[in-house]
């Protein structure tokens, strides 16, 4: 049951029912999802203990987040309630998807949701408009949007909707039967449809960059290296067919990037004279624009957490996602369930990555329950390896009683000898990533200064 309450979260989040259906408007439909879930979490037969929840490095830097985010806010309390939702979602996904076939119906669960978002975009173009959208299609100048929260502008719609491309790729054409392929094109063209006519050029370049990361991943050396040429030699003609994109090369005289950079000028500004930002959701940017002030948004998720929660905040923030990628790359498997949803998980995680300069989904649920997925695929292969040892010290252990059967000069101290896990094959006595170490910290600070000089850069060229 717990696995159908995180699914069930999965669809409101994307869908928000509450936004759009007669009779929802205000129903807090969260809360009892939360309640539920953890109900059925705690109604397994399997007891849990404290090492059951923070078993992984994954765990550990999700608590010193969430710790982080809670004793540096001016209130403390008020910022536990508002991580406390999503720290719940991150700990139910988790330990519902404790089997490979749970955490690819998940994955087949998340792509379903995007499309159903970009079906209900696509809809409104052609009179069917569930949500309401009308209104703000208009105050967009005819660029797709939907009328929920989540997707209430065409860059959010975007942004999400590209994603579900390479997610049906590798769900339904990847080492899929033909019939599948052919279910594919249509699905894919859908999403295309809808992002084409969001007309976002922050999403085009997310989509550009996932479809050419989905070629390459699983490749050769060589043909990465052909995929990535041919996408830098082509890749800015192509863009440029696509609508709006012609307005990159005047940046620096839009009006748009004009706000968007001055609320970076101000959010730098903070971030170097608070060490800890300002608190939890607290930061927001005002600019001068005929003398008056006008607030406005920074767009981009390592933008705000900066001002918000300081480079301690942006350093842990970064570390989840290292952790993440460290997992997604060099946790393979030769299980093809487990590998089609690793493949489906690290799209997930680059689109989001990239879509973190163009949009603000800092405090969005979407980041936990990216971190419990990827710390669910830990957790397998943890499991899966533990069983591997097992087996083998069982097969070692039984080797030896045979051997000292045929041979009584053996003693009994030769066959312990012999399962000790230092007599192991080395293969199968693999040190145990189970905590934060001092490679993931340096990597985290090599991003945290990597994107804060990515930040100076843009500032001094736009």
């Amino acid at each position: 049951m717990d696995f159908f309450f995180v699914t069930l979260f999965l669809v409101v989040y994307y869908i928000r029912p509450q936004d759009w259906v007669s009779g929802l408007s205000g129903v807090k439909i969260v809360k009892p999802i939360v309640i539920l879930g953890l109900l059925a979490l705690l109604n397994r037969k399997q007891k849990y203990g404290l090492k059951d929840f923070i078993s992984t490095p994954m765990d550990w830097a999700v608590s010193f987040y969430a710790a982080y985010c809670i004793f540096t806010a001016s209130d403390s309390v008020g910022t536990f309630k508002l991580l406390a939702p999503m720290l719940a979602f991150y700990w139910m996904t988790l330990m519902a998807l404790d089997s490979e076939e749970k955490l690819l119906r998940y994955m087949k669960w998340w792509m379903a949701m995007l499309l159903a978002v970009a079906g209900l975009a696509v809809a409104a173009l052609y009179g069917l408009d569930f949500t309401n959208a009308t209104d703000r299609i208009e105050f967009f100048k005819g660029r797709l949007c939907l009328g929920t929260w989540t997707h209430n502008n065409p860059n959010a719609l975007g942004h999400s909707v590209v994603v579900a491309i390479p997610l049906v790729y590798f769900y339904m054409f990847w080492k899929s039967p033909f019939k599948n392929r052919l279910y594919a094109v249509p699905l894919i063209f859908l999403a295309g449809y809808a992002a084409w006519h969001t007309q976002s050029k922050g999403s085009f370049l997310v989509g550009g960059g996932a479809i050419v990361l989905t070629l390459m991943f699983g490749r050769s050396k060589f043909i990465q290296i052909l995929i990535l040429s041919a996408a830098l030699a082509g890749g800015g003609a192509v863009m440029a067919l696509l609508p709006r994109m012609s307005e990159m090369n005047r940046m620096s005289s839009d009006e748009a990037i004009m706000g968007r950079m001055m609320a970076w000028e101000v959010a730098r500004t903070v971030s170097l004279n608070h060490n800890y930002g300002v608190g939890y959701k607290v930061f927001k940017a005002y600019i001068e624009w005929e003398d008056l002030l006008i607030p406005k948004a920074t767009h981009s998720t390592y933008i705000r957490l900066g001002a918000d929660l300081g480079y301690p905040g942006l350093l842990l923030f970064l570390l989840i996602l290292w952790i993440a990628f460290r997992i997604l790359i060099s946790l393979k498997t030769n299980n093809l369930a487990l590998e089609r949803a690793r493949r489906m998980l690290f799209l997930i995680f680059a689109t989001y990555v990239m879509s973190g300069w163009m949009i603000d989904r800092s405090y969005h649920t979407e980041y936990f329950l990216l971190a419990a997925c990827c710390g669910a695929v830990h957790r397998l292969h943890l499991k899966q390896r533990q069983k591997e040892e097992d087996d083998f010290s069982k097969k070692t252990r039984n080797q030896g009683l045979l051997d000292n059967t045929s041979n009584p000069a053996m003693g009994k101290s030769d066959i312990l000898e012999i399962s000790l896990p230092n007599k192991l094959e080395k293969k199968h006595n693999l040190q145990k990533w189970t905590r934060v170490g001092l490679l993931d910290l340096v990597m985290a600070g090599l991003m945290l200064k990597i994107t804060l000089e990515t930040w100076d850069y843009i500032l001094s060229t736009v």
